[in-house]
């Protein structure tokens, strides 16, 4: 009785994370690997000096959102951003005493032609939500930013820089 009364309690908490994401163009990476996968950017600066990773909480991640727009404002003047047109993976991480954010941020159509005719790249595009996607380059496209705990403030917005030519 105690097995089948955890295992409804277990569907009925899935349901309820699952109706409390409102934007499907938001995830958090969860897993210990992908967390940490995310910070390998190739294209672009990652927080550095890592000294914990936590869970994030869903309501942190709508108020991190809620900052975006002002971000780009004071960051990214002279660009025009539709967070509509991104995946965002937000992983949670500590930097010593600090509680950050991280978002990666990849450009969906900018993704779409990276992964056109490569079968692992496609699978993992599909599977964006739990897998990390690390693109080099994507012609500045794609971006990351960082959310300071401490000042309840996005404290920086880098774009990937545009790919080298390998000769």
């Amino acid at each position: 009785m105690l097995k089948k009364l955890l295992f409804v309690s277990l569907i009925l908490s899935t349901s309820l994370f699952a109706e409390q994401q409102t934007d499907n163009n938001v995830a958090i990476l969860r897993e210990s690997a992908q967390v940490i996968s995310v910070f390998k950017q190739c294209s672009r600066m990652t927080p550095s000096f890592i000294t914990s990773y936590s869970r994030l909480d869903e309501k942190l991640v709508e108020r991190v959102e809620a900052k975006l727009p002002g971000a780009f404002k004071k960051f990214a003047p002279d660009k025009t951003i539709n967070l509509d047109d991104y995946y965002r993976q937000y992983v949670s991480f500590g930097m010593l005493r600090r509680e950050g954010v991280y978002i990666n941020a990849i450009h969906k159509e900018a993704a779409a032609k990276w992964a056109e005719g490569e079968p692992e790249r496609q699978e993992l595009l599909k599977n964006w939500r739990t897998k990390t996607v690390n693109i080099c380059g994507g012609e500045g496209l794609h971006w990351g930013a960082i959310y300071d705990g401490s000042g309840d403030v996005i404290s920086e917005i880098l774009f990937n820089n545009f790919a080298k030519l390998k000769k």
